[in-house]
Formats: C-alpha cells, structure tokens, sequence
C-alpha cells in the first residue's frame, strides 16, 4: 500500500500537474511566476513552523508517538501548517491549491479532530 502511494506522489502527481497547467491556458511565464511566489512562501512557513536547527517540533510529536499519547493540538496544527509548507513548495497547481487551503485556520480546524482522532486509532492498532 505505501508503494503505491510513493509511486503516485513520484509519477503520477507531477504528470496531473503538467496536465492541469497545459489545459489553463495561461502562458507559462504566469506559471513559472506562481510557482516561485509559492514556493517562497512554502519555505516561509516551513522555517517558520517545524524548520530551524533543533527541530522542536519533530522532537516532540516523535517523543508522544514513541511513548504512546497522541499528541497536542498545538503540535498537530503545527504540523499542518508544516506539511502545507511543504506543498506549496512543490510547483503545481494542485498542491498550491491544498496547501494553500491548509494554510487557513478555517480549514485547520475542520481538520484538526479528524486528523487527531485518525491518529488515535493508529496509536491503538500500534501502526505509527
């Protein structure tokens, strides 16, 4: 199951990218713009929230999934907004789009209990 996953992340998502850039019919200068603006911004927020050189983030939902608690809400919204970092540092698009959406708090918060609860169920079954 998770090769499929990878396989569809490095193969298939970049080919729906280009598809879905070639049938806008925007100029590509427009995409090659949107793509840096996004991937600046991507970097922004991915410093800003789980980068710097201690890694306090990743430290602390390792610790709570290690020792089996689920962790905080603060740390899940951090690690959404990490994650939305990171998609919108991948040119596309679709990505833009997701991880621009998981950049507002609207969305985070729609999210946030059915990614804890997920994440409960996953530390039950000792998948994580």
């Amino acid at each position: 199951m998770s090769w499929l996953i990878i396989l569809f992340g490095l193969f298939f998502l970049p080919l729906i990218e280009l598809w879905v850039m070639t049938q806008s019919g925007l100029p590509l200068s427009f995409w090659v713009f949107e793509s840096l603006a996004t991937a600046w911004m991507g970097w922004y927020f991915s410093r800003r929230y789980g980068g710097g050189e201690n890694f306090t983030l990743w430290s602390e939902m390792e610790s709570d999934w290690r020792n089996g608690r689920v962790p905080t809400l603060e740390a899940m919204d951090s690690m959404m907004v990490l994650l939305a970092g990171w998609l919108l540092i991948v040119p596309g698009p679709l990505c833009d789009l997701v991880g621009g959406a998981m950049m507002t708090p609207a969305v985070r918060r729609q999210l946030l209990p059915r990614m804890r609860a997920w994440v409960g169920v996953m530390q039950a079954n000792r998948r994580v």
